[in-house]
């Protein structure tokens, strides 16, 4: 079984085809889409209504575990930091920063499960990586994603304070995500796109492209997702 989870942007598309499936587990109940071997996760939910900090990750993502999936491919519609990654571009999460607090973001943190800390020194699988950019060799390679709480945006402050940290782009869910799809041992891969210049890098002000532009590239991400998951060596 493969799995996406969808974002912002992303989980507006539609999941005409899918059967709707609720699964509980010892962490929560979750919802997936489900159509022969892809299971579609909406992180924030069908409706789009969950707020970053209040997401039930552990739930999300031990859906996973719950239908044996032994690969995903993660989308987010991130803010630019560097030109590294302008809007309007997509690319390819390597790295990431945690700056969030106050979530649940291990399935072994001693509670339910025994406590273990899991390496992060390679967080993303490089396999899956090239499948990815052999399909599309355009997309931009190598971004560090910083996390940050949420909801409200950052400070100018702030993201010049990322920036000096080594973040390209900044998010609000990667980072709690990558380190729970980690912890499974399922190989992943986080594509991202850009929708706006984070505050204070840009002269006009945090502008966001048009919805129409959104529409188009999410659905290119999301089908080169799906492609990239059907690919057979």
């Amino acid at each position: 079984m493969k799995a996406i989870v969808l974002g912002t942007g992303i989980d507006r598309l539609g999941f005409s085809g899918f059967e709707r499936k609720s699964i509980s587990g010892p962490f929560g109940e979750a919802e997936c889409f489900i159509r022969d071997n892809l299971a579609l996760i909406p992180r924030h939910g069908k409706e789009h209504k969950v707020a970053p900090h209040l997401i039930n990750y552990r739930a999300n993502i031990d859906v996973m575990r719950s239908l044996g999936v032994d690969e995903a491919i993660a989308l987010y519609a991130v803010g630019s930091i560097t030109d590294r990654l302008l809007p309007g571009e997509c690319g390819i999460v390597s790295d990431f920063i945690d700056m969030s607090h106050s979530r649940c973001n291990s399935f072994h943190d001693g509670t339910i499960l025994p406590l273990r800390h899991e390496e992060m020194d390679a967080p993303f699988s490089s396999d899956l990586v090239n499948r990815v950019l052999s399909l599309d060799p355009s997309l931009r390679r190598d971004l560090v994603y910083v996390t940050t709480q949420g909801p409200r945006l950052e400070t100018k402050a702030e993201i010049t304070a990322y920036e000096r940290l080594g973040a390209d782009v900044v998010g609000m869910t990667l980072a709690t995500e990558a380190s729970l799809i980690r912890e499974l041992g399922i190989r992943s891969c986080a594509l991202c796109y850009s929708i706006n210049m984070a505050a204070g890098k840009s002269q006009e002000g945090m502008s966001f492209i048009g919805d129409e532009e959104t529409e188009r590239i999410s659905s290119h991400l999301l089908h080169l997702a799906m492609e990239a998951l059907a690919y057979v060596c």
